[in-house]
Formats: structure tokens, sequence, C-alpha cells
């Protein structure tokens, strides 16, 4: 499913929207887009509570805050997620992401104990993105999970 031009993405309507069990248990893919107007780091933040069976989650980067990943640290089970993108900022946003990479590293041992691969789009690539990237992709190597589900992706980091 991909979110794109929406006008109401506040974390109201994205209850509303996937509170449904049969979407919650089948749904496997989402994108939401940056070109969504009420879009909030909240709203991103409901998507692991009401879709714990995604394996693929793209979200724009600079609305992801340390709070999304502390929500996932507590989550049990982990979810099934495999591929987490931070894809371009929205139109507001300033252009740089808005969590820690320690805070990432760390769900990686708890609620996303399945990811496999983390995507970073180009606008978020410095050398100091790259230099701490090196860590989350050598979580990523050390676990060597397989690709089990048919995703077609590499384990580790990449840019898009």
């Amino acid at each position: 499913m991909s979110l794109t031009e929406c006008t109401d993405l506040s974390v109201g309507a994205v209850a509303s929207l996937f509170c449904s069990p049969q979407l919650a248990g089948s749904l496997k893919r989402l994108s939401i887009s940056p070109f969504n107007r009420n879009l909030q780091p909240e709203s991103i933040n409901a998507v692991p509570a009401f879709l714990p069976a995604l394996e693929f989650l793209s979200v724009p980067g600079n609305l992801v805050e340390d709070s999304f990943f502390d929500i996932l640290t507590h989550m049990a089970p982990p979810l099934g997620l495999e591929v987490l993108e931070f894809t371009h900022p929205v139109a507001r946003g300033d252009g740089t992401l808005g969590f820690s990479t320690l805070s990432l590293v760390e769900a990686l041992g708890t609620g996303l104990a399945n990811l496999r691969a983390v995507g970073f789009a180009d606008v978020f690539c410095t050398e100091e993105r790259i230099l701490e990237d090196e860590a989350i992709d050598n979580v990523l190597q050390k676990r060597g999970i397989s690709d089990a589900s048919g995703l077609d992706v590499d384990v580790g980091v990449y840019y898009m």
C-alpha cells in the first residue's frame, strides 16, 4: 500500500485507517510519501502498533524521531519488519534525520530483531551519516538473517 497526497495523515486519521484487524494481519508493504498533509512524527509512531506484520516500511526520514525506536524497544514480540527505508523529507522539514543512530541500533536488539536492511535517501548521505551507518550495517551483517520472505534486498545499509 502506498499513501501519497492524502489530505489528512494525522495520528487520528492513521489510527482510523489502520485499525482493521484484517489489514493488520495481511498488509506486508507500506510506503508513506512525504507528499501527504498533516503527516506528523506521531503518525509514523502509530504504524507499528497497528501493523505489526509489516515486512517493508518506507517513511519520510525527517519525521522519524527517537520516540519511534523507543516504542519499538518495548514491543514484544518483535515486529516482522525486514526492511526500513527513510525516504526524502517532507517539504516543511529541514532535511535532517530526527533520530540518533544509537536509538536505531538499540531497537535492532529488540523490536526490530527481524530487520535485514535499512535504506537512506541520498539527501541524508553525509560523511558523518555514512560513518554512523557502519554501526547499523555491522549489526545487520552479524545477524546474517537469510531472505526467507522473498523481499529482494541485500542484508545491510543501502542508499537510494
